[in-house]
């Protein structure tokens, strides 16, 4: 999602636009992009890691209890802002 928040920033740019002044532009995943970018992009960063091991510990209970509850699980990871200068 870095790409479109650059493809915004580029646009602003060429509407002449100041950012942050006029519009704030704020990134997600956190790419090495971001920070060179003019001006290096606020991101929100997701902890990729700990999503795909979550991920592969329900898959593999509901392999093992054979999938017999359709009971929704819902598993909260914390999110971090990365500020820089876009905001």
């Amino acid at each position: 999602m870095t790409k479109f928040a650059a493809g915004i920033i580029k646009e602003a740019k060429n509407l002449g636009l100041n950012i942050p002044k006029d519009i704030a532009v704020i990134g997600f995943d956190d790419q090495p992009i971001a920070e060179l970018i003019e001006p290096a992009l606020t991101t929100i960063k997701q902890p990729t890691k700990e999503m795909g091991q979550k991920t592969m510990e329900v898959m593999l209970s509901m392999l093992i209890n054979q999938a017999s509850s359709t009971e929704q699980q819902v598993i909260e990871l914390p999110i971090h802002v990365i500020s820089r200068e876009s905001v």
